[in-house]
């Protein structure tokens, strides 16, 4: 988490170090009840609904415009909410990650809340891609995408 911040923070000189970026967000788990892996989390459906509602009411009240996740099913729930929110499908672009088949996705939704980037990277403790040098082209160009569709003012 510490890499991708320092990664990040260097795309965003006016957000100062990555630990002053990292003070700055939002940093939290999409379902929060314990649980080692999504797999083994006990009432998977209850859950999710729960987390669902959870997140639809909290991202209707703040307008972020950049979320990341390292799983596939935040990032499924996350592009729901996000589409109804903004009222528009997004564009979705997937792409390795410099690990075999492992993969990455950024949906880019522009709505009338503006722009807003979700990014999905594996799950950051098993997979250490942002120490990784075969990762780094494939990291940094999905970080700068996000941060150029969202972040950066059109000139």
């Amino acid at each position: 988490m510490r890499a991708m911040f320092r990664d990040l923070a260097a795309m965003l000189p006016e957000a100062g170090d990555s630990m002053q970026l990292m003070n700055r967000s939002l940093l939290a788990y999409y379902i929060p009840f314990r649980s080692p892996d999504f797999a083994r989390l006990p009432n998977k459906t209850a859950s999710r609904r729960f987390a669902r509602q959870l997140w639809k009411g909290i991202l209707d009240r703040i307008n972020p415009r950049l979320i990341i996740c390292i799983n596939n099913e935040t990032f499924a729930d996350l592009v729901g909410i996000l589409e109804d929110i903004a009222g528009i499908r997004p564009e979705v672009v997937r792409s390795g990650v410099g690990w075999g088949n492992i993969s990455s996705e950024l949906a880019m939704f522009n709505g009338g809340r503006g722009r807003t980037s979700l990014l999905r990277f594996p799950h950051l403790s098993r997979f250490r891609i942002f120490d990784r040098a075969e990762s780094r082209p494939h990291t940094d160009g999905l970080l700068r995408q996000a941060v150029s569709f969202s972040l950066r003012r059109a000139s």
